[in-house]
């Protein structure tokens, strides 16, 4: 019987879930004039080609799926603002908030998909993705899509809506991001270990499996061919981070902290966190996040067999949804060097908020202070992470604004590439005298005539400005190169001046 209480309740609902979806929004977009960086501007260029150049400008010089490039090329007919293209990311955005709120109702209940439904709306990583002009927040969109006709189905709804639902969804995921694939093991895998006896039922899911394969065959040889194209299976991830002996924690727990909330380039770059603390400072850090992994895994199975009693599939459903795809990309960094980063893990971080937001739930209901202050406590420290989600990822404006107000016509400027098309002042690159070793672990002198000549025409100059990008050449040792080509011309290093993941420095003769 629907009371007035009832019907008061649902509206309050509704209205509470409303301010948040627009709260999420007014979050996703701050700040989305800005310039695009990074890797947004490859995207932005080929998505602008003519019609009939886009899906080749994509095969040979992108590795990435063609759905987000069709959308944003025909939204580019209407306006190439940034403001504009970025809005199709937004509405991705919002839409994976939804779909954290779904997932959560359908797998828990409507009170643990609120507090799920608010996590999302603070998660500087959601935030982040959703302004962030590549496939990554389209992608986890598809792929929550997906999980969501999964849970359904998991849970008896074996309807004929529910199998196309998930076939669909499944489909777009792979026709938007390659990495999708992730998920789509991970779904695999818990049916295999779930359902291996039921003969019947295993072969739907397989057949449901086949059939999204099946539609993403058309753009498969487009894949076998962009793979040539793919620049960071040359690198040696696995080498990369901070290690202790044979094991590697820096970029895998990198991964673990982005899932947990937001990439902080932890144990990675030099000018992040491992240059702050000393080594033991920072192996006592990684011992102590992975005790507080523990206890949270351990408050987690706890709950969800509190929750679900015997049932063991819905126990380990999100928790393998979570790990699988992680072991499988940390298996991948160290085979074939396709080491995922923050960017590429929004799917899983979505899962990861549902299972903390239940977490939260059941500590209200043993103890409501104690609960609603662990709730506010994740929502500040989300909060005060907003201001750099919604930050250039590269102050490429800044950087350039000051390189045009302070570098003179009779000073120098080394780099390894520009940064800008925009700039071209007494430029001296020396990409081509460097390569990457056999190993892909590190930069090495590729052109002793080409690297000799750089250095002669750095000599020219009284004064030089390094342009440094913290990044791949960061961290396998281009920018240690180009600071030794310009010590081995006779400079010193006067002046640091820092953006957001650049460096502009100064040298100057001795």
């Amino acid at each position: 019987m629907v009371t007035s209480s009832s019907i008061s309740k649902s509206y309050g609902r509704i209205t509470v879930i409303m301010l948040l979806l627009f709260l999420g929004l007014a979050f996703r977009a701050s700040n989305i004039n800005r310039e695009f960086s990074g890797d947004e501007g490859l995207l932005v260029r080929i998505a602008g080609e003519p019609s009939g150049e886009v899906i080749r400008a994509l095969k040979s010089t992108d590795a990435y799926p063609p759905l987000t490039y069709i959308f944003v090329h025909h939204m580019m007919k209407i306006s190439r603002s940034a403001a504009w293209i970025r809005s199709y990311f937004i509405l991705f955005g919002i839409g994976v908030s939804i779909l954290i709120y779904l997932i959560a109702k359908e797998y828990f209940d409507v009170k643990v998909a609120m507090i799920a439904l608010a996590l999302s709306v603070f998660s500087p990583l959601l935030i982040f993705l959703s302004q962030y002009a590549r496939s990554y927040i389209d992608s986890a969109f598809w792929m929550l899509s997906a999980t969501l006709f999964f849970i359904k189905i998991v849970r008896g709804g074996r309807s004929p809506l529910n199998w196309a639902g998930y076939i669909i969804s499944a489909a777009l995921s792979l026709y938007t991001f390659y990495f999708s694939i992730l998920m789509l093991f991970a779904h695999f895998i818990f049916v295999t270990i779930f359902f291996g006896r039921n003969t019947r039922y295993l072969l739907g899911w397989y057949t449901a499996f086949g059939v999204s394969g099946l539609a993403f065959a058309a753009w498969a040889p487009s894949a076998l061919a962009q793979f040539h194209n793919a620049s960071s299976l040359v690198f040696d991830w696995a080498s990369k981070g901070f290690n202790v002996g044979a094991l590697k924690i820096g970029l895998y727990m990198r991964n673990l902290f982005a899932v947990i909330g937001f990439d902080p380039f932890f144990m990675v770059f030099p000018e992040g966190t491992a240059n702050k603390f000393f080594r033991p400072a920072l192996i006592l850090a990684a011992l102590l996040s992975a005790g507080l992994l523990l206890v949270f895994i351990r408050i987690a199975f706890r709950s969800l067999r509190e929750r679900f009693g015997a049932d063991k599939k819905l126990v380990w459903l999100i928790p393998i949804l979570i790990t699988v795809p992680l072991v499988t990309a940390w298996t991948m960094a160290s085979a074939v060097n396709m080491m995922t980063t923050a960017k590429y893990l929004a799917a899983f971080h979505s899962l990861f908020l549902i299972l903390l937001a239940f977490i939260i739930y059941k500590t209200i209901e043993k103890n409501r202070i104690k609960g609603t202050v662990l709730l506010a406590v994740l929502l500040a420290i989300f909060a005060v992470r907003i201001p750099q989600a919604v930050s250039s990822e590269f102050d490429d404006k800044a950087v350039l604004n000051f390189l045009t107000n302070n570098v003179r016509l009779n000073e120098g400027f080394v780099c390894i590439r520009l940064p800008s098309e925009r700039w071209g002042v007494n430029v001296i690159n020396i990409s081509p005298a460097i390569k990457l070793n056999e190993k892909g672990s590190d930069y090495i002198l590729a052109s002793k005539g080409v690297w000799e000549g750089c250095k002669d025409r750095a000599r020219i100059f009284k004064k030089v400005w390094e342009y440094r990008v913290y990044g791949n050449d960061e961290l396998f040792g281009a920018n240690r190169l180009m600071d030794e080509l310009l010590a081995e011309a006779g400079f010193k290093r006067t002046h640091i001046n820092k953006f957001k993941n650049i460096d502009i420095v100064e040298y100057e003769s001795r």
